[in-house]
């Protein structure tokens, strides 16, 4: 597992590893010498080694600063002409061990209102770590308006300064860092939106803080999206089986946007289901089965048609809203109720224009739900089946989780899943090239085929938003939404 840690639990953890006999200085000089190796590495991998210009706030991350700034000067090439540092505060004015690491440097220190950043220099950001919050000051505004006008290449210390570690909202001026050096963990804002695209490149660096202390961080913990998650509940093909081992997905296709059911159901089908049919209308029918010769397309004149094709025991999964239309609002959300509403409580995933249908009465809709339920709204689809819930966007997502009794996939570039009982993953492993027309819908049919074949819904949704990640990775420029069913069995081959 992979804890994302949020900056109250990051100083807990701290705490706790100085009262459990650890003196705090030694934490601080661990991060310093890791920093200084990550500098070191990066000034010297160009043709002509790069100056380092530290910048030092007045807490624990300048005090890092500090530190990194005494290694570079001892173990690099030409340490002591290449390396400058700058303070924010007087150092007369540091205090603890922020103090401490600026004697043990024991170098000249610069005010920031004196420096000048140089275009070809590597620029290590130990200003504001994960306390920081508010805005910056002049001084502050002053020097970050210069590296932007220089461009240099920027090392970051835990966080890029300005930036929210457990929210990942950043302030003007945050700079973009090449490369982030952070201790025992990950924080929420390397992965949230719009702080991940200031991190660069990410390393997790152990200055001596035991694993020992998360039970006691306080409280709900939230991870990374990653296999170890997941992966033992895949589902594995057994030989001697039959289709109906694999479940029988259903969707309601709509008849004008058809592309959106056409697409979840291959992508459905390519994870695995062992059927799947698309319920649909007649004038819609040849569509679907000429788009996939191996769909299941039944037609229907009225929504007790609809019910009758669910009420069969195999048919196990269900997908509503992807393309499902809204020019017959009233037999939407019927579909809704009794889809969610079935006996058995079958499997659903909820999309696209459900939330449309509901947005005047989302109580309604909250009540209807259970937990085989999976939400994939977007942010504004979201707001409008949930609107006005308040705190950052991990918050939101956990109170809708809790609100609806569903599993929440709150898309977007840090899509987060939240489950109703409180667990709680983000996941950053995505490109850009996922921004593209029907891609949402393949995410949707990916994980109505893992709930096809019994996958438990939070891991289902959290394995399916991986694998749409890595499909992406693996496309690359030019993606469309057609391209990433197809690559899905590729991806898959690392799991059997």
């Amino acid at each position: 597992m992979r804890e994302l840690l949020s900056t109250e639990q990051m100083i807990e953890a701290d705490r706790l590893t100085v009262e459990r006999g650890t003196e705090s200085f030694l934490l601080m000089k661990a991060a310093g010498e890791a920093v200084a190796s990550e500098a070191k590495v990066f000034a010297e991998s160009f043709p002509v080694p790069l100056p380092i210009t530290i910048l030092c706030g007045p807490g624990n991350n300048g005090g890092d600063g500090f530190v990194a700034a005494k290694f570079l000067k001892d173990n690099l090439k030409g340490g002591g002409d290449r390396i400058r540092v700058a303070c924010l505060v007087d150092p007369e004015d540091l205090k603890g061990d922020a103090a401490e690491a600026c004697a043990f440097y024991g170098g000249e220190v610069l005010s920031f209102e004196s420096l000048e950043i140089d275009e070809g220099a590597l620029v290590i950001d130990a200003v504001f770590g994960t306390g920081f919050s508010g805005n910056f000051d002049d001084s502050c505004l002053t020097l970050f308006h210069k590296i932007i006008e220089a461009e240099p290449r920027i090392l970051s210390v835990d966080v890029p300064s300005g930036l929210n570690a457990s929210t990942g909202e950043v302030v003007p001026f945050t700079p973009r860092a090449d490369k982030t050096v952070t201790f025992f963990k990950k924080k929420r804002g390397h992965i949230l939106m719009p702080g991940a695209t200031h991190c660069g490149e990410i390393s997790v660096h152990d200055i001596g803080i035991s694993d020992s202390v998360i039970p006691d961080l306080g409280g709900d913990l939230t991870y990374e999206n990653i296999p170890d998650i997941w992966s033992h509940y895949f589902p594995l093909k057994r030989e001697g089986g039959h289709k109906y081992d694999s479940g029988h997905s259903v969707l309601l296709g709509g008849r004008d946007m058809t592309g959106a059911a056409s697409l979840a159901a291959r992508a459905a089908m390519r994870m695995g289901a062992g059927l799947c049919s698309i319920v649909t209308h007649a004038d819609a029918r040849d569509v679907y089965r000429n788009y996939m010769p191996e769909l299941v397309v039944e037609v229907y004149r009225g929504m007790a048609d609809f019910h009758m094709y669910l009420d069969m025991p195999r048919r196990n999964a269900i997908l509503l809203g992807s393309g499902a239309g809204l020019e017959n609002p009233k037999a939407l959300r019927k579909a809704v109720f009794d889809s969610t509403a079935h006996g058995e409580k079958k499997a659903c995933i909820l999309d696209g224009d459900v939330f449309s249908v509901f947005a005047e009465d989302p109580k309604t809709f909250y009540k209807c739900l259970h937990e085989k339920c999976v939400l994939t709204p977007h942010s504004g689809e979201f707001e409008r089946i949930f609107p006005n819930l308040p705190g950052c966007k991990i918050k939101k997502a956990k109170e809708a989780a809790r609100l609806s009794g569903a599993t929440i996939v709150l898309k977007g570039a840090d899509t987060i899943i939240a489950s109703p009982d409180g667990r709680t993953v983000i996941n950053g492993h995505a490109s850009p090239y996922l921004a593209t027309a029907g891609a949402g819908d393949v995410l949707a049919g990916l994980i109505l085929g893992l709930l096809t074949q019994h996958v438990p819904p939070f891991e289902a949704a959290c394995a399916a938003v991986w694998l749409h990640g890595e499909a992406s990775y693996r496309i690359g420029v030019g993606l469309i939404a057609s391209d990433l069913p197809d690559i899905i069995p590729h991806l898959l081959e690392d799991f059997a």
